[in-house]
């Protein structure tokens, strides 16, 4: 079961915004999570969600393979979207979740989810998990841990062309 998108809180952007203005700054600062994904859902595009926190070896594991997924398909019809959702009230620290993004060279955005309250929306329990959604069908996809990053390869690949993306290279 997928969360209703109204049940996401608000929560401050943190991507990796380069040379961005300063009134697009505060623009994505103030846009919450619920609205980016709806946005994005709205485009036909797949939301690919990636809860992890900075300090997890696991997580960091994963990086690799969110930043090449990104990179490959973010033209084809997905957004990656992180959440950092802290685990120790060091990570809640604002300057420290962008250190690690720029650490990480994570191009994506990145969400500040230190009440939980996405997590809580999508009932997860687990530190890395991903969850893709598609409009019109919600949640397609999950997966937690490490790992099967082929199968979830494969799964974005499905719903991309199901939305009608060529992904021929």
């Amino acid at each position: 079961m997928h969360p209703g998108l109204g049940d996401l809180p608000n929560v401050v952007l943190t991507p990796h915004l380069g040379s961005a203005t300063e009134e697009t700054r505060r623009r994505m600062a103030e846009m919450s999570v619920e609205n980016l994904i709806a946005g994005e859902l709205a485009q036909n595009r797949a939301v690919l969600i990636d809860f992890w926190t900075y300090t997890c070896v696991n997580c960091i594991r994963t990086l690799p393979y969110l930043r090449a997924w990104h990179e490959r398909y973010s033209g084809h019809g997905l957004t990656v979207i992180g959440v950092h959702t802290p685990e120790f009230a060091f990570e809640q620290q604002r300057s420290n979740v962008l250190g690690a993004v720029q650490r990480y060279g994570l191009e994506y955005p990145v969400v500040q989810d230190n009440e939980y309250g996405t997590w809580d929306a999508f009932n997860n329990r687990f530190w890395p998990a991903k969850y893709l959604l598609v409009p019109g069908r919600g949640l397609v996809y999950s997966h937690f841990g490490e790992g099967q990053y082929e199968d979830t390869e494969l799964a974005i690949r499905a719903q991309l062309e199901r939305l009608g993306y060529s992904l021929a290279e």
